[in-house]
């Protein structure tokens, strides 16, 4: 049931020794009866199932002619599994161990994958918390040699309870529970493994990224909402143009061998490795942070050439991002409102970018959070009141502005010149503004 391929789906975050994970999962279907005692490991394997069942695509085995009662609201995939896993754990306060650390980040994952925000801030947060208490964010005292294995699982561990909770105060608007400046504990290594030993890690190029990209876009949403108290435009480039040199610094250090480009969409040659969810996951994060910054500053591109770089790198973001489609809907919202502003105010990006066309590509993004809220997925019940809102901050932005169906690419749009733009903004409530869009950030 569990192929290797598929654990190489979540190579960008350390679950567990893989290695020694996959003799049990051999060992439960071979021999159930010695693993019948091992609650914590059950219920862990438990939630691997679950995981791997939101990622099976195709048609899935019918269970019988639905009843009146179960075809009302489907339970979501995986979800019986989840629900046996976390009967089974029992995370003692007192003698905590690795393997509870383990069993929490993958909750918070399951219920982050299915877009349960809260949930997974209830799990990140205890996961976070028996992390420390297993110090496992100091570096040991004890001598390397012959502990390697152990030494590096515990800190990889640390750093995938580190960037669970990351992901999701960022995306709830909460503040992070510590300071990444403050930690003493290394990155991912495989400097100190023995060759013979690899097999129980990924790659820790990925692992790196990931929590780096988890900490800046957490630096970025705090830069964005100091702006809500600012009206000085110096000030708001002040504060943004050092989010955008660090994000700068981190795409130059991915290696050559998952460096893409996403101008023409997902990149195939991503989309066809083991791991495109984890390195998809990794430029999603990317994208999300270059648009968070953006939303601050994307009309003002007649002001200065350093904002000319903002707006044009920003709605370029926004662009990419939109590309993803289901795989971020949420940050979709901002990348809709990006390009619909752009098209409106500042034709010029609109015309600089290459191959696509703004209006295609809003059209068809737009469409797929419709069907996935018609289609009566929970997670997207409010994204056609978002969808409106669009609307609405379009509106409200461009004042006399005609408003057209951006989504019929036979349309000519009467754009007003830019010099009208920079008064445009002065009849902006940008406490409401930024309120609305920090709701998608």
């Amino acid at each position: 049931m569990l192929k290797s391929d598929f654990i190489e789906i979540f190579c960008d975050h350390h679950w567990f020794l893989r290695r020694d994970f996959r003799q049990r999962v051999q060992l439960l279907f071979s021999d159930p009866a010695s693993q019948s005692k091992d609650r914590s490991w059950l219920s862990r394997a438990s939630l691997v199932f679950a995981l791997a069942t939101t990622f099976m695509y195709g048609t899935q085995p019918s269970t019988g002619e639905p009843t009146a009662e179960s075809s009302e609201a489907p339970a979501p995939p995986g979800s019986d599994l989840f629900e046996q896993a976390v009967s089974l754990l029992n995370v003692s306060s007192e003698e905590p161990t690795t393997e509870d650390v383990e069993a929490l980040n993958l909750m918070a994952f399951y219920c982050y994958s299915l877009n349960r925000r809260r949930m997974a801030y209830k799990y990140a947060t205890q996961s976070l918390a028996v992390a420390k208490l297993l110090f496992l964010d100091k570096p040991s005292s004890l001598p390397l040699t012959g502990r390697e294995i152990l030494l590096e699982h515990r800190k990889r561990l640390w750093w995938t309870s580190f960037c669970m909770e990351r992901m999701v105060v960022a995306e709830l608007g909460l503040a992070p529970a510590h300071a990444m400046s403050k930690l003493e504990v290394g990155l991912p290594s495989s400097q100190d493994i023995p060759e013979s030993e690899m097999s129980q890690f990924f790659g820790p190029s990925v692992q790196s990224l990931q929590t780096e990209i988890c900490e800046i876009k957490c630096q970025i949403m705090e830069a964005v909402g100091h702006l809500r108290r600012v009206s000085d435009l110096e000030t708001m480039l002040f504060e943004l143009w050092p989010c955008f040199d660090t994000l700068r610094s981190w795409k130059e250090k991915v290696p050559s061998y998952i460096s893409f480009n996403f101008k023409d969409g997902v990149p195939e040659e991503m989309s066809q490795r083991s791991c495109a969810r984890g390195l998809a996951s990794l430029y999603l994060r990317y994208h999300q942070g270059v648009d968070a910054n953006h939303l601050d500053s994307r009309l003002n591109a007649t002001m200065r050439q350093r904002i000319q770089v903002l707006a044009k790198e920003g709605h370029e973001a926004a662009r990419n991002n939109s590309k993803f489609g289901y795989w971020d809907s949420v940050h979709a919202f901002s990348s809709l409102s990006i390009i619909s502003i752009a098209k409106a105010v500042a034709p010029e990006l609109s015309e600089s970018s290459s191959g696509d066309d703004d209006s295609y590509l809003y059209s068809k993004c737009r469409s797929i959070l419709k069907e996935m809220a018609e289609a009566g997925n929970p997670a997207a019940r409010d994204h056609n009141a978002l969808l409106i809102d669009v609307d609405i901050i379009v509106q409200g932005l461009t004042g006399n502005v005609e408003q057209v169906d951006i989504s019929d690419k036979s349309t000519n749009m009467d754009v007003p010149p830019l010099e009208f733009c920079e008064n445009l903004w002065s009849d902006v409530d940008w406490v409401d503004f930024l309120n609305t869009c920090s709701q998608w950030a």
